[in-house]
């Protein structure tokens, strides 16, 4: 039987191949090893910051939508349509296996994508959303100008992201910066949100999830 994975773990990767192989060995338990254990509640409050920035609920496209929490957060909202991108197909598979209480699926469409790579889908969506996936180990700020290439003109943006490493070194207040000022994008600002409900539980890794226990949700509308 294969090691549980720790937070430790998921703050390592160093390469989209070991994210994958990060999430193969993690997705069929981490509803529960992770979120529930940890009291992980970070897809609600990115989802709730795009709503109340006043985000699209026709269509939005969830950015590293791992097992599919911030689909479920949003469809519970009220928004009508998800489609869901990663780069893990194990991910995706739990993902695909959401449902509304009706039976409905959670996302319209799935797809296994590179965030690192220039995409091939380009200026569809009016609403993007990406909690968990901007952190130590996954995406940095480059990957920015991929995830806004998708957005709509005029569409709302709220991407999480780590607050440890929005603050200490990770470069995105500035790439917000830099393209507000080239006129790439509108309404900027960012948000802190909790990332676990009351702290983490009583787990080996207190130590991790206290020093990452909240995140920066970045707002901004596609110019």
């Amino acid at each position: 039987m294969a090691d549980a994975v720790k937070l430790t773990d998921a703050y390592a990767p160093k390469s989209p191949e070991a994210t994958r192989e990060l999430y193969e060995r993690w997705a069929e338990s981490y509803d529960t090893d992770f979120v529930e254990a940890h009291n992980y509640e970070y897809h609600h409050g990115v989802a709730s910051a795009f709503l109340a920035a006043g985000g699209s609920t026709d269509l939005v496209l969830d950015v590293g939508c791992g097992t599919g929490l911030v689909g479920v957060a949003l469809r519970s909202r009220g928004v009508r349509e998800v489609h869901g991108f990663d780069i893990s197909p194990a991910m995706l598979a739990k993902a695909a296996e959401k449902t509304l209480d009706e039976g409905e699926p959670v996302y319209g469409e799935l797809a296994e994508v590179d965030l690192t790579l220039s995409p091939t889908q380009r200026d569809r969506y009016p609403g993007i959303v990406s909690a968990g996936t901007f952190t130590h180990g996954h995406l940095g700020p480059d990957s920015l100008d991929n995830v806004l290439a998708m957005a709509a003109s005029g569409g709302l943006l709220a991407i999480g992201v780590n607050s440890q490493l929005f603050n200490d070194e990770g470069g995105f207040g500035q790439w917000l910066s830099d393209a507000a000022q080239a006129g790439r994008i509108t309404d900027g600002r960012v948000e802190t949100v909790r990332v676990y409900a009351d702290g983490l539980g009583a787990t080996q890794d207190n130590d991790v999830g206290a020093a990452n226990a909240s995140g920066t949700v970045m707002l901004f509308r596609k110019a």
